[in-house]
């Protein structure tokens, strides 16, 4: 498993409660350890480093804890030990000693493995308690259910064999389930969506008849990303319709834009692969601005977020309007266009049709480059 997405799964909660039970046990060994050695930081700071992730890889909990107490100091122990690691290697990628704290971070996630398997374990069983239970609220059972197809998109990649149960057929089964007990639940479109893109990796044509059958259903937020897709689909022979307010004010109309490559880039402040292209957006509009390259944002931060969007925008010196959703949860343009996943940087032609769905890093320039025609 990768261990940046293994970290990244488990530390937004987990870290945080993992962290606030060190403290409260009053084992603060980075503390500890920067007060022991900060004469020798000075002179050597990745032999300190070194040293210091050694004192924190052979502490032990206070023999007078209980043994849960313990078992949750060691779960602790193991993530913050995980990143301390990790920022040695960050700190020192030149220094021929980090390969010890390789070795440490690599033995660290590995524990991390075997306590998140623990839990998953206990999750799934509690989970299938949740959907059999007598006293569960519908919408907490349409959230597990939907958890639970989820986790079986995963296993549908491949047609099954002669005689073998069709885990795709299975799937289907529990979306049905789902629909009619809660037929407005919030996950029932995107769960559509990836049954749709299942079906597609089997037989192209699969996936646009389930699509346009979304797109018939009673349920509006299926129906509305069912079309929404299919509109998507039509855009390299039916040119983008956008009109809007920008944040700022300017009013905005793809259609004044014709004779201009346009990228239109759906994105969010929350996404951080939106954020690491800024940077080479930015570059580009720059380069090319005055050539005939326009750039549209539209953020799905959600409506609450103007002030910050706002500001983000100015601090970044983003020169391109964008548009913010105020009067809907989900922006409605996204929703126009079959948006599920961000980012969604799409480059339009001089005629606004989509010439690029994925025009990110160094595709962005030459394609926009190739389209300008310089």
């Amino acid at each position: 498993m990768n261990m940046k997405l293994l970290l990244k799964s488990i530390m937004g909660l987990a870290l945080t409660l993992a962290l606030t039970f060190v403290l409260s046990l009053g084992v603060n060994f980075a503390a500890n350890g920067a007060r022991a050695s900060a004469p020798a930081a000075a002179a050597d700071p990745a032999g300190a480093a070194l040293e210091q992730l050694e004192h924190l890889r052979r502490a032990q909990p206070d023999e007078s804890l209980d043994h849960d107490a313990q078992m949750d100091w060691y779960q602790a122990h193991v993530i913050e030990l995980c990143l301390a690691a990790e920022q040695v290697i960050k700190r020192f990628p030149e220094d021929s000693r980090r390969w010890r704290a390789v070795f440490v971070y690599d033995s660290c996630v590995s524990k991390l493995q075997r306590i998140t398997g623990t839990h998953k374990y206990s999750a799934d069983a509690l989970m299938a308690q949740a959907l059999e239970a007598d006293d569960i609220r519908d919408e907490d059972w349409a959230l597990i259910k939907s958890d639970e197809i989820r986790s079986q998109f995963s296993s549908v990649s491949a047609v099954a064999a002669d005689g073998e149960t069709d885990p795709l057929a299975a799937v289907r089964r529990e979306i049905d389930v789902l629909a009619a007990r809660a037929p407005d639940a919030a996950n029932l479109p995107i769960l559509e969506v990836w049954y749709a893109n299942a079906l597609g990796r089997r037989d192209p044509p699969l996936r646009k008849a389930h699509l346009e059958q979304m797109s018939r259903s009673a349920n509006t937020g299926v129906a509305d990303m069912g079309t929404g897709i299919l509109r998507f689909m039509r855009m390299r022979e039916t040119p983008m319709e956008v009109k809007f307010t920008a944040i700022d004010g300017r009013e905005v109309d793809l259609r004044d834009l014709r004779g201009k490559v346009v990228l239109v880039d759906f994105w969010a402040m929350s996404c951080g692969p939106c954020l690491a292209e800024l940077p080479n957006l930015k570059a580009v509009y720059e380069k090319y601005h005055d050539k005939g390259f326009e750039v549209i944002g539209i953020a799905l931060d959600g409506p609450q977020h103007k002030q910050r969007l706002q500001k983000f925008v100015a601090e970044r010196q983003i020169e391109w309007p964008q548009f913010l959703d105020e009067e809907n949860k989900r922006n409605r343009l996204a929703v126009r266009y079959g948006i599920t996943g961000i980012p969604a940087p799409l480059l339009l032609d001089k005629e606004g049709l989509l010439v690029h769905d994925k025009a990110r890093g160094e595709v962005l320039e030459a394609q926009v480059r190739k389209l300008l025609g310089s």
